[in-house]
């Protein structure tokens, strides 16, 4: 008798068993099922992504066009997507519609300008003005007292002004409204002549490329100065720098608050660091460059093709120092643009619009020769600027 309950309760318990690896297997097949599913329309998307992304256009449809009045001698750029424009006389502001957004007036001999997303300074070389001004308006005023040299500013309205003071030449910050937050000075016997600078968006960190000759030698040192807490108790708020011998680096900026890169003759140098930016790599080059274009994620170096298969070359960096792309371009450009993970060169009559790392997606012409091309939120939109219209295509 007990043998009989003792094989009815191991058959009862065989069946339990089996009853629960096929509950497991079942869940483990809709889990299967799922991830399949999943990865499927994954793949599917990332398909279609592709395709929309590399997808070519062959001609542009004018979607709208407003009148626009044309200032002789005028310089009109892209501006946070609106339209500015400048001369000796002063500046203005207008967006896609052709609306006034701002209208500032100023006299000078040899304007500059630097722009940081919605912010643009404006001042005259050797004056001792600089016009802050956002999208919205003006913003404030910065009187100098000295001749100014160059100038930057960063995303949050701090300026960084080279000022030659003699036989020195002081480096200033100063805020949106004025006011003075730091300054230190240089001279060619100690820290050499400042030929580039540069400000992170934030306005913490501050980059200056001096100009030196020892014994005969031309040599140029990159230093970062920290403005925030770190370099508080250092010396002229200096935080690291980097010395390179026969070398003029002429370009220093930055990409975001903690990277930046600069541009010498014959070589290109990544740094990172939000606190003391560190040399992360260097590019040597072999060739002359022709330009130097940014953003936030690439920089973009042109040089004549010396292969003869185009008239230039521009070799794509990221922001740590990797080759990405390396674009050909058949014609003369006024202009080149690094815009989310597009490039676009142009002229008056053509354009050329190339995905990073994919392919080129537009090459065409124009119906009406353009001072600039702007573009938009749109990845086939942009503003075409004329002398006589601001029109807004779509690639088709």
């Amino acid at each position: 008798m007990a043998s009989i309950k003792e094989y009815l309760r191991k058959k009862e318990q065989n069946k339990s068993e089996s009853m629960s690896q096929r509950i497991i297997r079942h869940r483990l097949q809709i889990i299967y099922r799922t991830l399949l599913t999943v990865i499927l329309a994954a793949a599917v998307i990332i398909f279609i992504v592709m395709q929309i992304k590399n997808r070519i256009y062959e001609t542009y449809e004018v979607i709208s066009s407003v009148e626009r009045k044309s200032i002789t001698d005028a310089v009109t750029l892209a501006f946070n997507g609106n339209v500015l424009t400048y001369s000796r006389d002063g500046a203005n502001c207008t967006d896609a519609k052709g609306t006034m957004l701002w209208n500032q007036t100023f006299e000078m001999q040899n304007p500059m300008l630097d722009i940081a997303g919605d912010k643009v300074a404006f001042g005259d070389y050797n004056g001792s003005k600089i016009y802050l001004l956002g999208t919205e308006g003006f913003l404030g005023e910065i009187n100098t007292n000295m001749p100014i040299r160059s100038f930057c500013i960063s995303q949050n309205g701090v300026v960084a002004a080279v000022l030659d003071g003699g036989s020195v030449t002081w480096i200033y910050l100063f805020n949106a409204e004025g006011e003075e937050i730091a300054y230190f000075k240089n001279s060619m016997q100690n820290s050499g002549y400042p030929v580039a600078v540069g400000i992170s968006p934030n306005g913490k960190l501050v980059g200056v490329s001096h100009l030196m000759v020892e014994n005969g030698n031309v040599l140029t040192s990159v230093a970062f100065y920290n403005f925030d807490k770190v370099g508080k108790n250092n010396i002229d708020n200096y935080a690291s720098g980097y010395n390179y011998s026969d070398e003029i680096v002429m370009v220093l900026k930055f990409m975001d608050n903690e990277s930046a890169f600069a541009v010498a003759d014959d070589r290109i140098m990544f740094y990172r660091g939000g606190e003391k930016p560190v040399m992360q790599i260097e590019n040597l080059l072999s060739e002359e460059i022709q330009g130097v274009y940014y953003n936030e994620s690439y920089v973009a170096l042109s040089y004549y093709d010396i292969t003869g298969e185009a008239a230039y070359r521009i070799d794509i960096y990221n922001k740590d120092g990797k080759m990405e792309d390396s674009v050909k371009i058949n014609m003369d450009y006024t202009d080149i643009k690094l815009y989310k993970d597009k490039i676009m060169a142009y002229n008056a009559t053509d354009c050329q619009i190339h995905n990073i790392g994919g392919v080129t997606i537009y090459h065409g012409q124009f119906d009406e020769g353009i001072s600039t091309m702007i573009p938009t939120a749109s990845n086939t939109r942009f503003l075409l600027v004329t002398g006589e219209s601001i029109d807004t295509i779509e690639l088709k």
